[in-house]
């Protein structure tokens, strides 16, 4: 098999503003020339040589015009959709996501944001400065509640969203999940719906959770759509 390489070993090149990559690198026993940037400007000066570019949000089309020698490009995001993928098929060029690299941080945030939500924290923060004690109220939309118990719909069941269904699980929560195949056998405690399924299932939830990419397709999801088939759903 031909080498891609022009020598033994691959010329990589990481550029972000704020990860150390090399370093990162470095840590896990990389034996690889590596040269570390953290602005366009930089990554101009040194592009030419570089055969493995590890990037993501410096990433500018016209990088490719700078690099004549470029195989493989790594994005450091889970995203892609601001590289521009026909040049890549034009030039031959492999892009690689990091898919599945948020799933610990985006559910893990998910999460936070349903205790904030459903525990009422951001009014327990801006009590605690106040030194004020708020009363328990007889209207059960201004009650703390429990999560044991309540429905949670996730639309989107990959990497994130199955880890957001475990947390939810761990909570008690009834967990129901979208995706738009459904398979033969579903994951403990996870009912599995399609698409065509999604709006006789809202009144059911009590909250909403989008673990699906942004597309023309997924856009109505996060909209009127939602709020008016699922009034247990708070618009907060």
């Amino acid at each position: 098999m031909t080498k891609p390489w022009r020598g033994d070993k691959p010329q990589i090149c990481v550029a972000h503003a704020h990860y150390d990559l090399k370093g990162e690198l470095a840590r896990r026993g990389s034996p690889y020339p590596c040269t570390q940037v953290t602005s366009l400007d930089a990554l101009e000066k040194v592009a030419h040589d570089a055969e493995v570019l590890v990037v993501s949000m410096l990433w500018k089309d016209r990088i490719l015009d700078w690099t004549p020698n470029l195989k493989l490009v790594q994005s450091v995001s889970a995203g892609v959709d601001h590289y521009g993928q026909d040049l890549f098929r034009e030039r031959g060029i492999h892009l690689c996501s990091a898919q599945g690299v948020n799933a610990n941080a985006v559910s893990d945030h998910a999460m936070g944001l349903l205790l904030n939500l459903s525990r009422r924290l951001y009014e327990a923060r801006d009590d605690q400065k106040k030194s004020y004690w708020r009363p328990t109220s007889t209207k059960a939309d201004e009650r703390l509640h429990e999560l044991s118990s309540k429905t949670v719909l996730i639309v989107g069941f990959g990497g994130i969203g199955a880890r957001v269904a475990s947390l939810c699980r761990a909570f008690g929560m009834n967990v129901i999940a979208m995706r738009r195949s459904v398979p033969e056998t579903s994951p403990e405690g996870v009912r599995i719906i399609g698409q065509k399924d999604f709006l006789s299932t809202l009144p059911l939830a009590d909250v909403v959770i989008l673990t699906c990419p942004l597309t023309p397709e997924t856009f109505a999801y996060g909209g009127g759509c939602v709020c008016g088939h699922a009034p247990r759903c708070s618009p907060d």
